[in-house]
């Protein structure tokens, strides 16, 4: 009996990541550009990180995008 499972434990790992604005899961791809840049820093989406951040949120994408 030393190797029964538990089941009722959680399955979910706690190192996944969550969103700074929504706290929603931090998905691992992103297809666009806004959206790397806004995972890379902490949120699900670039919406996520101009309700938190506001203007300078495009200012920080505009500077991405330059190099």
């Amino acid at each position: 009996m030393d190797n029964e499972k538990n089941y009722s434990e959680s399955k979910i790992s706690s190192s996944v990541e969550k969103c700074l604005f929504c706290k929603e899961n931090i998905p691992k791809v992103a297809l666009a550009f806004s959206n790397q840049k806004a995972i890379s820093l902490g949120y699900c989406s670039f919406m996520c990180m101009v309700g938190l951040l506001g203007d300078k949120a495009y200012s920080m994408l505009s500077n991405k995008a330059k190099i």
